[in-house]
Protein backbone atom coordinates (compact mmCIF):
# COMPACT_ATOMS: atom_id res chain seq x y z
CA UNK A 1 0.00 0.00 0.00
CA UNK A 2 0.90 3.30 -0.99
CA UNK A 3 1.26 6.30 2.08
CA UNK A 4 -1.30 8.89 2.07
CA UNK A 5 -0.78 12.59 1.96
CA UNK A 6 -2.49 12.26 5.13
CA UNK A 7 0.76 9.52 6.16
CA UNK A 8 3.10 12.02 4.46
CA UNK A 9 1.94 14.89 6.73
CA UNK A 10 2.29 13.09 9.88
CA UNK A 11 5.63 11.79 9.25
CA UNK A 12 7.14 15.44 8.48
CA UNK A 13 5.47 16.35 11.49
CA UNK A 14 7.20 13.88 13.94
CA UNK A 15 10.85 15.21 12.17
CA UNK A 16 11.05 12.97 8.89
CA UNK A 17 11.84 13.90 5.31
CA UNK A 18 9.91 11.65 2.99
CA UNK A 19 10.78 10.88 -0.75
CA UNK A 20 9.88 9.37 -3.47
CA UNK A 21 11.74 6.81 -5.07
CA UNK A 22 11.52 4.81 -8.28
CA UNK A 23 11.22 1.61 -6.13
CA UNK A 24 9.20 2.97 -3.01
CA UNK A 25 10.24 5.76 -0.10
CA UNK A 26 12.81 6.97 1.26
CA UNK A 27 12.33 8.05 4.77
CA UNK A 28 15.41 10.22 6.65
CA UNK A 29 15.87 12.25 10.31
CA UNK A 30 18.34 12.19 12.84
CA UNK A 31 18.64 10.60 16.06
CA UNK A 32 19.22 12.69 18.71
CA UNK A 33 23.12 12.08 19.16
CA UNK A 34 23.14 12.95 15.50
CA UNK A 35 22.76 9.86 13.82
CA UNK A 36 21.78 9.02 10.39
CA UNK A 37 18.45 7.38 10.33
CA UNK A 38 17.42 6.09 7.04
CA UNK A 39 14.23 4.06 5.71
CA UNK A 40 13.89 2.61 2.44
CA UNK A 41 11.26 1.10 1.89
CA UNK A 42 8.43 0.01 -1.42
CA UNK A 43 5.37 0.03 0.53
CA UNK A 44 3.86 1.38 4.01
CA UNK A 45 3.76 -2.02 5.17
CA UNK A 46 7.27 -2.25 5.03
CA UNK A 47 8.06 0.81 6.26
CA UNK A 48 6.09 -0.67 9.62
CA UNK A 49 7.83 -3.98 9.16
CA UNK A 50 11.24 -2.08 9.51
CA UNK A 51 10.23 -0.31 12.24
CA UNK A 52 8.89 -2.95 14.20
CA UNK A 53 12.09 -5.01 13.86
CA UNK A 54 14.95 -2.26 14.99
CA UNK A 55 16.54 -3.52 18.01
CA UNK A 56 18.34 -1.02 20.12
CA UNK A 57 20.92 -3.88 21.72
CA UNK A 58 21.82 -4.68 18.35
CA UNK A 59 21.82 -1.15 17.26
CA UNK A 60 24.57 -0.50 20.18
CA UNK A 61 26.29 -3.32 19.68
CA UNK A 62 26.69 -2.32 16.24
CA UNK A 63 28.26 0.89 16.81
CA UNK A 64 29.93 0.63 20.03
CA UNK A 65 33.72 1.55 19.37
CA UNK A 66 33.22 1.82 15.81
CA UNK A 67 34.95 5.51 15.73
CA UNK A 68 32.99 7.16 13.39
CA UNK A 69 30.98 9.87 14.85
CA UNK A 70 29.03 7.68 17.75
CA UNK A 71 28.68 9.00 21.25
CA UNK A 72 31.82 8.49 23.47
CA UNK A 73 30.39 7.03 26.22
CA UNK A 74 28.26 3.88 26.66
CA UNK A 75 25.46 5.45 27.99
CA UNK A 76 25.43 8.38 25.90
CA UNK A 77 25.09 5.92 23.16
CA UNK A 78 22.62 3.74 24.60
CA UNK A 79 19.95 6.25 25.41
CA UNK A 80 20.41 7.41 22.14
CA UNK A 81 19.95 3.85 20.21
CA UNK A 82 16.73 3.53 22.96
CA UNK A 83 15.78 6.87 21.80
CA UNK A 84 15.47 5.33 17.88
CA UNK A 85 13.63 3.02 18.83
CA UNK A 86 11.06 5.72 20.19
CA UNK A 87 11.44 7.64 17.38
CA UNK A 88 10.35 4.20 15.20
CA UNK A 89 7.96 3.32 17.30
CA UNK A 90 6.18 6.96 16.65
CA UNK A 91 6.57 6.13 12.66
CA UNK A 92 4.71 2.90 13.59
CA UNK A 93 1.96 4.61 14.75
CA UNK A 94 1.61 7.19 12.62
CA UNK A 95 0.85 4.67 9.61
CA UNK A 96 -1.62 2.30 11.22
Amino acid sequence: MKLTKKNIKALEKLGWSVKTTDDGYCLENYSPCGGDMVIEAKSKEDIIQYCEYYDAEEEFNCWWGAKRGEPSTPSELWEDCLEKGKMYDAVKEALQ
